[in-house]
């Protein structure tokens, strides 16, 4: 899976890149951080939740929040892992 030139950047620079995701009630909250902990701030994420679509990290803080869900089980996924699915399920 070709990664995008962001994604491999930050790779490069952090080494590890998590998703860490919270939720209370109708919301979900989701934190981008590097292999300590630490947020990975100053680019932008993309990342789709369910099918209600795809949330941005614009202000480039290291966290997406998205309120208003519908009850149920959500995995979040970013780019290249829907990249990654959608190539392994053709």
């Amino acid at each position: 899976v070709e990664k995008s030139s962001t994604l491999q950047k930050i790779e490069n620079e952090q080494k590890t890149l998590s998703l860490v995701v919270s939720s209370v009630e109708k919301d979900l909250r989701i934190h981008i951080v590097n292999g300590k902990g630490k947020p990975v701030t100053g680019y932008v994420f993309n990342v789709r939740v369910g099918e209600d679509g795809l949330y941005k990290d614009s202000d480039r803080d290291g966290e997406i929040y998205i309120s208003d869900l519908k009850p149920g089980e959500y995995r979040p996924l970013t780019e290249e892992e829907i990249t990654a699915l959608k190539t392994v399920n053709k």
